[in-house]
């Protein structure tokens, strides 16, 4: 995401919500929420976010060696999570999951932007977390808050679709080294994270766009598959 100087961090929802779910005009809150970054063997830099005491979401493509379908083992990850005006704390990742059949060549095809979500299981609970919600029908702006290479961006407020295959298109730039930055909006006054940043791209006129993957859907099937092996218990 190319960053503008003096661009605006302040945070307005202009979408209606579907029925029965309050928008908040204004979110103060989403760029007070807690993010996480990760290098994979001290190399792979990725951004994260913290979805409950003892889990991370980010996305699989950032924990999946180009040409593996299995993630790499826990130990090669290097955790490190930020709250609102604080200091970062480190946490060690014991387990991970990502959907069946996942498989990354290193090409961001739909097939896979579709599917690229993966959640970290800490050794130690964390206290600051958000809630998992699936995107409101009718949704057309989300909150784009990314972490590159260490370095936190502005929240940027996009101009959003949720196309076929679980894909979420945004009319924003993608900073490189983004891939598993969260996607906000806010619901009866909670901050949700409603996607998982995966690729870039841009329209047939060279405008940028930032294509990331709809949390809800899978964020069910990993945690049953990580239920299943007795990963996690009681989400």
């Amino acid at each position: 995401m190319k960053v503008q100087s003096g661009r605006a961090v302040a945070v307005i929802l202009a979408a209606a919500l579907s029925a029965g779910a309050a928008q908040s005009d204004e979110a103060p809150n989403i760029h007070m929420a807690a993010l996480a970054s990760l290098t994979v063997d001290g190399t792979k830099s990725c951004g994260a976010v913290p979805i409950g005491a003892t889990l991370v979401m980010t996305s699989a493509h950032c924990v999946v060696e180009e040409g593996a379908s299995e993630p790499v083992h826990p130990e090669a990850i290097e955790l490190s999570i930020t709250a609102f005006d604080s200091e970062a704390e480190t946490r060690r990742v014991v387990d991970i999951g990502t959907p069946k059949g996942f498989f990354y060549e290193g090409i961001p095809t739909r097939d896979v932007v579709g599917r690229d979500i993966a959640l970290l299981r800490l050794a130690d609970p964390i206290t600051s977390f958000e809630a998992v919600l699936p995107p409101a029908q009718g949704l057309t702006h989300a909150a784009m808050r990314t972490i590159a290479d260490g370095q936190h961006y502005p929240v940027e407020i996009c101009e959003t679709r949720v196309e076929d295959g679980n894909v979420m298109a945004l009319e924003c730039a993608r900073a490189p080294g983004s891939s598993g930055s969260p996607i906000f909006t806010v619901i009866d006054d909670k901050r949700a994270v409603i996607g998982i940043v995966s690729a870039g791209g841009e329209r047939g006129d060279g405008s940028p766009l930032t294509f990331a993957t709809v949390a809800q859907p899978l964020f069910s099937e990993i945690t049953w598959f990580m239920r299943d092996r007795g990963a996690i218990t009681g989400f």
